[in-house]
């Protein structure tokens, strides 16, 4: 709908790969091996319903990303074996945040009783904390898009920063609780896409397209 916006996305994803590599220059030797860590912060919103999930579906949900960015996911077991030799340890580590932006204790779980919780969409980011500390994810009944989940490219996140973070179905979060283990990784996926990682395939949602035979996942 707006294609002079392409090329804004695109200036904005060199500025990223740009910072990225000063970042990754400046940040390995002092990290001394230690993880990243991101805040995260949950905002459930319910109406009282199965998506008002429990804390320890949260705490499983932490537990799954961990052990998927830190290849210690018991499927790491089954990747195809032209990739084993790149498989590795994303160096990133996923902790429920401590304090809110006000400087107050938090458990990182921000729960809030409202009617976004259905058919959910970007009406639905009303309690962003500031995106440059938390990853902000919102735990919903159902998503008017039909997604179990959705999220922006850092790129877009930048035109538009009062959205930026993930929306997810509640049944979609965890392995325990109203989720499941075959649903637990969906986080981690849209994590992907929120720290500039397209599919494999590239962009687009469809795997068996020939035309994505000339795209790239963005990964140098």
């Amino acid at each position: 709908e707006n294609p002079h916006k392409a090329e804004e996305y695109r200036r904005l994803d060199s500025v990223l790969e740009a910072k990225a590599d000063l970042y990754e220059q400046f940040s390995s030797a002092s990290r001394n091996g230690q993880p990243d860590i991101i805040p995260v912060v949950f905002h459930i919103l319910h109406q009282n319903g199965p998506e008002n999930i429990s804390d320890e579906q949260v705490h499983d949900a932490i537990r799954v990303l961990n052990e998927d960015f830190q290849l210690r996911n018991a499927d790491a077991a089954d990747i195809v074996p032209a990739f084993d030799s790149v498989a590795g340890d994303m160096n990133i580590a996923f902790r429920l945040a401590k304090l809110d932006p006000f400087g107050n204790r938090t458990s990182g779980i921000n729960r809030i009783e409202t009617a976004l919780a259905i058919n959910a969409g970007e009406q639905s980011k009303s309690t962003i904390w500031d995106r440059s500390k938390y990853l902000n994810i919102w735990v919903v009944r159902s998503i008017a898009s039909g997604a179990a989940g959705y999220t922006y490219f850092p790129s877009t996140a930048a035109g538009i920063p009062n959205r930026d973070g993930i929306i997810v179905l509640h049944d979609y979060v965890g392995s325990i609780g109203t989720g499941s283990l075959r649903r637990s990784h969906t986080i981690t996926h849209e994590i992907g896409h929120w720290i500039n990682l397209p599919h494999p395939w590239g962009f687009t949602n469809n795997p068996d397209r020939p035309s994505n035979c000339n795209s790239d996942d963005g990964v140098f």
